[in-house]
């Protein structure tokens, strides 16, 4: 089980130091229909920020943008804050699509938004399945 303290995405960042660990995440745990050869080129970084909680950011073929954050640090307004940032890159850095995932937050606690669309996801994940 990973952890949930502060640096959780830090600790998750050497969990998803590898294309296996990435390739099921984002096929296998959110569904991503991207094709495998996207994951020959994987960038991932720490982003810190004064306002918002860190998040585990993972460039994906340059293609596809994730952030992973700990739920427990994000509230719903929080976590609408992270979207928009999160759009705002995809579309700044000319990507196709953005994935925001709350981990270890429940659907019933984190409603997605009404304004998602085929380019912008917000999932919750359990610990137990990341």
């Amino acid at each position: 089980m990973i952890s949930r303290k502060k640096t959780a995405p830090a600790d998750w960042a050497m969990q998803m130091d590898a294309r296996g660990p990435v390739e099921d995440l984002v096929q296998g745990r959110l569904g991503c229909g991207c094709p495998a050869e996207v994951f020959d080129h994987l960038e991932r970084r720490l982003v810190t920020d004064v306002y918002l909680p860190d998040v585990l950011e993972l460039t994906i073929g340059r293609r596809l943008l994730v952030h992973l954050v700990d739920a427990a640090a994000a509230d719903r307004e929080i976590a609408a804050a992270l979207l928009e940032r999160g759009r705002r890159w995809r579309d700044e850095r000319g990507l196709n699509r953005f994935r925001l995932v709350l981990v270890g937050g429940r659907e019933e606690d984190y409603p997605p938004p009404p304004d998602l669309d085929d380019r912008l996801h917000w999932h919750c994940l359990s610990d137990s399945d990341f």
